[in-house]
């Protein structure tokens, strides 16, 4: 497999400074990484498209589920264009770009994760981040992902007229409202292919919900661009083998990964293990 990118060195070395302390903040738990800061190196190196829309989302997702009441919640982004859109941490949008990197941002839940949806190709690009690795991991999928049932069921969300749709995805069922007041097939995360915004969705379990708190039409469009990233392709399934060993215990992970590293654990057990509820389970 062959990991692309122009900063791997300088990746290596932020992953490698981080990374010798494993401590009780960094060993909180999320479904798409660990709570530490990681770096998205690079400048773009391409525009893909320019987006006409900017849509926040709100997502609340139930790390521990021994701990139904004590969510976390995250902000994230969609941009889309006629060509293409793009997920991704909506923390991103708060800091400035310097020239040659990416602010520090948080991986947290779905932090650490970017979708880039090609419309004419039909396919969307996952990228995310495994903690401890100098490079991100990237995969594919057909668009649409999601197999919809339409509802004859109605409510109003954000002053939009909204209808409901169900589908199961990956190990979960879930509950979408979405609006043809907007009638683009997106939606937050891999969600596509209703012929309205998704403006909010949910699983069954209420562990992963998704409502959109922000629609700006932009004035001034906004460009969709791919980045210097150092990317490795891998299966989707692997990957979340892998975060399912991170979380099964991060110091060990980090230790095999990073021989000539020294890991020292505060604030916990050597090899506890880490709650583990990702958004996919299957």
């Amino acid at each position: 497999m062959k990991k692309t990118g122009k900063n791997k060195h300088k990746m290596a070395f932020i992953f490698a400074s981080l990374a010798f302390s494993v401590s009780s903040v960094c060993l909180a738990q999320y479904p798409g990484g660990i709570a530490i800061d990681a770096l998205f190196a690079g400048e773009p190196t391409l525009t893909l498209d320019s987006a006409d829309y900017r849509f926040t989302y709100q997502l609340r997702c139930v790390v521990d589920t021994t701990r139904p009441d004590d969510p976390l919640i995250q902000k994230l982004s969609l941009v889309v264009g006629k060509k293409y859109s793009f997920f991704h941490n909506g923390e991103l949008r708060n800091r400035p770009i310097t020239k040659g990197s990416w602010p520090l941002v948080h991986s947290e839940g779905l932090g650490g994760t970017f979708v880039y949806k090609n419309y004419l190709l039909k396919k969307a690009e996952v990228i995310t981040q495994v903690p401890g690795d100098d490079y991100l991991w990237t995969y594919e999928e057909a668009l649409p992902a999601q197999q919809w049932t339409v509802c004859e069921e109605f409510r109003i969300i954000k002053d939009y007229s909204c209808q409901k749709a169900t589908t199961s995805y990956m190990g979960r069922d879930y509950t979408a409202w979405f609006t043809l007041g907007i009638p683009i097939p997106e939606g937050p995360w891999k969600f596509y292919g209703l012929p309205g915004l998704i403006m909010e969705v949910s699983d069954s379990q209420g562990h992963y919900v998704f409502t959109c708190v922000e629609i700006i039409s932009l004035d001034k469009r906004e460009p969709i661009c791919r980045y210097d990233w150092i990317l490795q392709k891998a299966r989707r399934t692997d990957i979340w083998k892998t975060m399912k060993r991170v979380h099964k215990d991060l110091a060990e992970y980090n230790r095999n990964l990073h021989p000539n590293i020294q890991y020292i654990v505060v604030g916990r057990p050597e090899h506890s293990e880490l709650p583990y509820n990702p958004i996919e389970l299957e």
